[in-house]
């Protein structure tokens, strides 16, 4: 993607495989209709991940376009069309929506989202013959061989590594967690506490928040307390905050801006603070954002295609996507030529081979999408975003470098 270049950069290379071309074949009818196949979307438009949801929702809007004209030129029989759900970043109504969408007779969509609400999905899923093709859950947890859930992107042990070797390389010998109780903050932290631990130092009790809170001075002022402790053990410029947050980070920085303990050392975000708009927006985080040297790994979408797409996403939403918008893009695209692979009326066991099959050849605005034996991203990069100001304003930028 198109990137502002300022400063300390580091992208963290996983893994690549060569390239290969993107191929289908097969050809079918239709599913919903005599000749439209229908697809849900399980989005986060509203609630504590909404702005990754309305651009995810745009990618898919161009790329039902993109699909139907691709179809037409390859004679397929059928187009696609897609009916999207609201999860409210909710776990119980995303599998409500979830149930809506297979009653309507749908048995395949792009999504949810978050690891929260796929957990809550996967298991009446796998009973019930639905399909999820997640662009975003990341939780290790939900890597299952075998299960109805996909995802576009790495679990979260490449994340882990990749921001527990930026803190080595920025000489970290203290950390002090604060993060959302959820199967995807839960583990994130519990990975990251395992791998800084081994690799080179002490990592302090933390904060765990439930995901309803909506104030958060108490949480501030703990995390205040342990950090104030492993200060004075190992000094400023050894201690950081490592946070993982939705959107509600920006409430987080609300009171910690007002605190010269939290001001004073480094913080570290996850992939879900990479790029947050909402912070641009907001002075008092952005600042405080920007002081503290906020640094979040994010998932990097490295195909050539990448930054066209996420130009028109771009002038639909008005601001620049995340890159998992770019793997439901990608997504979508993989589901339509399976259904041209295994024909529209195929089973859920055929179209899951058929997944995997495309999948494995395919090479989209993500880069190669070959999956691994739990259905996961194989390979990813992730890149570091901070947040800089220029002049009075602010923008996340990302940073230069490649790291094996």
């Amino acid at each position: 993607m198109n990137r502002s270049v300022e400063a300390f950069y580091i992208m963290v290379f996983m893994a690549i495989l060569s390239l290969s071309v993107f191929s289908c074949g097969g050809s079918g009818g239709g599913s919903s209709s005599s000749n439209t196949v229908v697809i849900g979307a399980l989005l986060t438009q509203t609630g504590s991940l909404s702005s990754s949801g309305i651009s995810a929702s745009a990618a898919l809007d161009l790329a039902v376009g993109d699909i139907n004209a691709y179809l037409a030129q390859q004679g397929a029989g059928f187009t696609i069309a897609l009916q999207k759900s609201d999860t409210q970043s909710d776990p119980a109504i995303a599998l409500q929506q979830a149930k809506g969408l297979a009653a309507s007779g749908i048995k395949i969509a792009v999504g949810p989202l978050t690891s929260g609400e796929a957990q809550s999905i996967v298991g009446w899923a796998n009973s019930n013959g639905f399909i999820m093709v997640s662009p975003s859950s990341t939780a290790p947890s939900l890597a299952i061989a075998g299960d109805n859930l996909f995802r576009m992107t790495p679990d979260d042990t490449h994340q882990a590594s990749a921001v527990t070797f930026l803190m080595g390389n920025d000489q970290i010998q203290a950390i002090v967690p604060i993060w959302r109780d959820d199967v995807y903050g839960n583990e994130l932290v519990s990975t990251v506490k395992n791998d800084f631990q081994s690799a080179q130092g002490e990592v302090m009790d933390g904060v765990k928040y439930d995901t309803s809170t909506t104030n958060f001075s108490a949480p501030v002022a703990a995390l205040k307390a342990q950090v104030a402790a492993a200060v004075n053990r190992y000094g400023t410029s050894k201690v950081a905050v490592y946070m993982v947050a939705f959107e509600e980070f920006n409430d987080i920085f609300k009171p910690a801006a007002n605190d010269a303990v939290l001001s004073s050392v480094k913080w570290y975000g996850s992939d879900s603070c990479a790029g947050d708009s909402i912070l641009l927006g907001n002075a008092v985080a952005a600042q405080f954002a920007w002081s503290v040297n906020l640094v979040c790994p994010s998932f990097e979408a490295d195909g050539t295609s990448a930054d066209k797409i996420s130009g028109r996403i771009a002038q639909v939403t008005g601001k620049t996507p995340d890159d998992y918008a770019l793997a439901a893009y990608d997504a979508l695209w993989i589901i339509a030529n399976a259904y041209m692979k295994a024909g529209v009326s195929a089973s859920t066991a055929d179209l899951k081979s058929a997944i995997v099959s495309v999948a494995d050849s395919y090479y989209g605005a993500t880069g190669v999408t070959e999956l691994n034996n739990a259905g996961d991203r194989a390979y990813g990069f992730y890149s570091f975003w901070q947040v800089y100001k220029d002049g009075g304003g602010y923008f996340w930028t990302s940073m230069s470098g490649v790291v094996r």
